[in-house]
């Protein structure tokens, strides 16, 4: 159920992952930032809610200067993130480095807008966000994903989110309506053997020195006997700084033969 009252908590929408990335004149296409969600209420009061409603004015207090940037009552939803020099976006571990990059308006002058046309919403966006300070103004294209995931991925970014045009903002629900394009590398690594998970699950062990451990594919676990692995193909996010891979995905695997 909506508030009323345009200060109470939302919780935002949410995007499901997307099969495959596409192309689609139906569709806006903007870079997906990795920092942390936040709901920002401009009221009479100024409330920065996260994901879940926890209070992000307490966490980060120069926040507040966010109210001398938006002139009207709004509800919006952002991503706040510390920008870097080559405009890449992590999560803002440096307080005064946070800015807030507006994607969507739920609420403005004319009152809720969350049964309006996204493109309805953008426009409400275009009018009251200013821009420059601690507000950016997320930009975006229609049609072109590819290309934009293929650009997130040369800048490091996370990725992509594809909007579907015409569509409502729909508070606290995960929805094909919304999808995001993950950038994603891949590696082939040496296969180095078999072990046990903590749930008692096979994993192989891959790369030399280590590099991850994934689930043994269940194709692999039938055959009887099990043929020899000699290498492993591998989908992954990023590297953390140790070498190792985040979020790892067997793509292909043979023998050396």
């Amino acid at each position: 159920m909506i508030p009323r009252d345009p200060a109470a908590f939302l919780p935002p929408m949410l995007a499901v992952t997307a099969d495959t990335p596409f192309d689609d004149p139906g569709w806006w296409y903007e870079i997906k930032w990795d920092g942390f969600r936040a709901l920002i209420h401009r009221g009479e009061d100024l409330k920065v809610y996260s994901r879940r409603g926890a209070n992000l004015l307490a966490r980060w207090p120069v926040l507040a200067d966010l109210a001398g940037q938006l002139p009207v009552p709004l509800v919006l939803d952002a991503e706040l993130v510390a920008m870097g020099p080559q405009g890449s976006g992590r999560p803002g571990y440096r307080p005064g480095a946070l800015v807030a990059v507006v994607f969507d308006c739920l609420y403005g002058p004319e009152g809720w807008l969350l049964d309006q046309p996204f493109e309805r919403r953008r426009e409400c966006l275009l009018r009251w966000i200013p821009g420059g300070g601690r507000v950016v103004l997320s930009e975006g294209v229609t049609g072109s994903g590819l290309a934009l995931l293929e650009a997130a991925r040369r800048r490091g970014l996370e990725g992509v989110m594809a909007k579907r045009l015409g569509s409502p903002y729909l508070p606290g629900r995960r929805s094909r309506l919304w999808q995001k394009f993950l950038v994603q590398e891949e590696v082939t690594l040496p296969w180095q053997g078999l072990v046990s998970g903590r749930d008692g699950r096979p994993l192989w062990v891959l790369g030399r020195p280590e590099a991850a451990r994934v689930p043994a594919p269940a194709a692999w676990l039938r055959q009887h006997p099990r043929p020899p692995v000699a290498w492993v193909r591998v989908r992954y996010r990023e590297r953390t700084p140790a070498g190792r891979l985040r979020h790892p995905q067997v793509v292909s695997w043979g023998s050396s033969g």
